[in-house]
């Protein structure tokens, strides 16, 4: 269950990283847009496009390790690094040289060099299943708003994943032997 609420999520977070979608501030006293109608066949293509997204996501996550250490940094300074410049501090506090900051920046361009890679590759992707990709996003954002939409999706994972984990414990029946 854990699992699927993670997937469920993690499609909602990539949705919005990848396509860099800028959710406007509303004014004071004005409601969000009304939630979207969404049909459960659509709702299942949605579903089935995430989960290739979500690993087009995954593939170029693992590949983040190995561009900060072909930078010259070990992950944990990467770390430090990011999080010292996220939290707006200085890296005064840090024992970095000049050369490791160099680094960071080279790893850093490299890391967004990649994601710009794995958009196309998430557009080519959503567009290669004939979802709309405007329709694609509206949906991701329409999950982030409305619970009971994002429980239909996190039901359709759960329902999903069985059906792979029965096929997977399925023995692999054999044809028995013909006699000439």
């Amino acid at each position: 269950m854990l699992k699927v609420f993670t997937a469920a999520l993690a499609i909602v977070f990539m949705a919005g990283n990848l396509f860099q979608l800028n959710a406007q501030e509303l004014p004071m006293g004005q409601e969000p847009a009304s939630p979207i109608e969404v049909s459960d066949d659509e709702l299942e293509e949605f579903v089935d496009v995430a989960i290739g997204t979500l690993e087009i996501q995954q593939q170029t996550e693992m590949q983040y390790p190995g561009i900060i250490q072909e930078a010259g940094l070990s992950i944990e300074l990467f770390q430090e690094i990011s999080q010292a410049e996220q939290m707006g501090g200085t890296l005064d506090d840090l024992d970095v040289s000049e050369s490791d900051l160099e680094a960071f920046d080279a790893a850093i361009d490299d890391i967004q060099q990649l994601n710009e890679e794995a958009q196309e590759q998430v557009i080519a992707h959503v567009e290669s299943e004939d979802m709309e990709l405007d329709r694609y996003e509206e949906i991701a954002m329409a999950l982030q708003q409305d619970q009971e939409l994002m429980e239909k999706v996190q039901s359709m994972l759960m329902q999903s994943e069985g059906m792979q984990q029965q096929q997977q414990q399925q023995p692999q029946q054999q044809a028995p032997p013909q006699e000439y």
